[in-house]
């Protein structure tokens, strides 16, 4: 779990990484959030764990106040997503309120320390942009294993949300429309039938 805490003055900000949430921790992080609100700063406070977890039921209740909640690292975007899901049920359900973000990792897990990791592709990241923004997350990022392109991939899901396409997506088209150009006539006219068929289907 990771929250800031102020120390002596307002500039002063220590970041912790905590990992098992106990009582003791509960009571502390509840110290830090009165503090910092106290203080007109934005609070973030986010935890790892899967859904279900006793981790994730004991963060809402010892969170509120909060300006934005999560989890973030350790588990793959859909598995994040759930929990988040999970922890706005929660918080709606105590008669709070918060904005909601996910940090997942880039990998299919729980097999992410293999040898041969399988890291998401831009199509699964987009997938968990929209799934994400159904969820009523709207902090939507990514933890290790994150590159730019999988970033990119998330903004070009929500352009139509943000009302902006990231600079980036200058370097490439999408749904295959960089076969538009091909050498190969037949490999120009199935990209351009294959384009039609996508771009009207989503």
């Amino acid at each position: 779990m990771h929250f800031f805490l102020c120390e002596h003055t307002i500039y002063t900000t220590k970041l912790q990484t905590v990992h098992d949430l106990k009582h003791l921790l509960c009571f502390q992080l509840n110290k830090c959030i009165i503090l910092l609100t106290l203080c007109t700063l934005v609070v973030l406070c986010s935890i790892t764990c899967a859904a279900g977890s006793h981790d994730a039921l004991m963060f809402c209740v010892c969170a509120p106040g909060a300006d934005i909640v999560g989890v973030n690292c350790h588990f793959d975007p859909m598995t994040c997503v759930k929990t988040v899901a999970m922890m706005k049920a929660g918080v709606e359900k105590a008669g709070l309120k918060a904005h909601y973000m996910t940090q997942p990792l880039a990998y299919h897990t729980p097999d992410c320390s293999s040898l041969e990791p399988r890291i998401l592709t831009r199509w699964e990241m987009q997938h968990y942009a929209r799934e994400a923004y159904k969820a009523g997350i709207r902090y939507i990022g990514g933890c290790c294993g994150f590159e730019p392109y999988h970033i990119r991939a998330v903004a070009e899901e929500l352009a139509t949300e943000r009302g902006i396409l990231p600079e980036a997506s200058q370097k490439h088209g999408v749904w295959g429309s960089g076969l538009e150009m091909h050498t190969k006539p037949w490999v120009r006219a199935r990209s351009r039938i294959l384009h039609a068929i996508l771009y009207y289907l989503f």
